[in-house]
Order: structure tokens, then sequence, then C-alpha cells
């Protein structure tokens, strides 16, 4: 089976990370949040993983560093890693609907808190 889209339940700190680096990949991407409040706090994270990633490209541009989920070794070009994050970036949505999230979604990621009662909601809705 072939992803295309992807799904990550939550999006704290981890949740974000993965959906961004997912995007970033390539793939189209879902944030599913279990409130409408919790919608500006990812974005939130998002914009600063955003900014973080064109920070990293830099220092790659400038041999100061090499983050491998960025580029492979030996094959770094600023401008393609440049368009994937704001490809990313533009790409990932953000829903509050689970039903809705999974209807088309080919892999759930999931990267809600280590709650019990909130894993046991989770997993039972």
């Amino acid at each position: 089976m072939k992803y295309k889209k992807v799904t990550v339940a939550g999006g704290g700190v981890l949740g974000s990370q993965l959906a961004f680096q997912i995007a970033y990949c390539g793939y189209d991407v879902t944030i599913w949040l279990s409130e409408e409040q919790f919608v500006q706090v990812a974005k939130d994270k998002i914009d600063d993983l955003n900014k973080a990633y064109i920070s990293y490209i830099k220092e790659m541009e400038k041999g100061e560093a090499f983050y491998h989920g960025i580029a492979k070794e030996g094959k770094f070009n600023k401008e393609k890693c440049l368009n994937k994050v704001e490809r990313a970036y533009k790409n990932i949505k953000y829903k509050t609907d689970l039903a809705a999230c999974l209807k088309d979604c080919d892999l759930l990621v999931e990267s809600i808190p280590e709650v019990k009662e909130i894993k046991k909601d989770f997993f039972s809705s």
C-alpha cells in the first residue's frame, strides 16, 4: 500500500514535530485535535517548526551543521529543501472531527497525551 494521506492525532510537542516532518517528506497531513481551543496551539508549534527548518537549512548551506531529516548526505539542495518546507507549512490541515480526518486517511499516527483517560477516550471512539 502506498501512503499519501496521514493523520496525526495530537498537535503537541511530539505530534507537531511528527506532522511537520511527515509533511516535509511529501505526504498530505492532517492534525487531529480533540478541541477547537487546541488548533491555535498546534498552529503556533507548526509556525515555530517552519522557522526552525528554515534556520537549519541556512546552517546547512553555510556548512555549520547537517540535519539528516532535511537532506541526504551529499544531496543537499537549498532551494529544494526550502520548497519542501514551504509546501509542508502551507499544506498541513487542522481538524477537530476525527471521523473526517480518518475518512480518506491511509495512516494514523497517534500522539496524544500520555494520560490514561485521554488515551481511553481516544481509543474507544
